[in-house]
């Protein structure tokens, strides 16, 4: 952080020493970090061993499928009659996987600041 701390430093400085000061604005926005991973974790294929996903050809069925996004990943029932059957047999897979930090179920949401879409599909706050 004390390096890019310094390129923002740069930055500012050189607005400063060009009397720019006034007509700038500066935002500085960023991505979250993240971790050097040893281990690289393929849920669908851990689906697919578990017999919840299956592939014939180009043909995709499952029960459930994952979809990443950078450092997490949405797990996705596909039949809504069976998501209390499959809750808990995904979040114990899931759980004992290395390289996988945490598991949260929509349980876990209140507090948390995630956003959970109700069935109006409108968004409410889980705080």
């Amino acid at each position: 952080m004390a390096f890019l701390d310094g390129q923002v430093a740069q930055i500012v400085d050189g607005i400063a020493a060009a009397g720019l000061q006034p007509r700038a604005t500066v935002i500085v926005v960023s991505d979250h970090g993240f971790k050097v991973a040893p281990r690289v974790v393929r849920p669908n294929v851990l689906l697919r061993q578990a017999g919840l996903l299956q592939v014939q050809g180009t043909a995709v069925t499952c029960d459930a499928y994952v979809l990443s996004e950078g450092g997490t990943a949405m797990v996705y029932v596909t039949d809504h009659a069976r998501t209390g059957e499959l809750r808990p047999r995904l979040k114990a897979l899931f759980s004992r996987v290395e390289g996988i930090a945490e598991v949260r179920d929509r349980a876990d949401f209140p507090g948390s600041g995630c956003r959970i879409r109700t069935r109006t599909r409108r968004w409410r706050t889980s705080c």
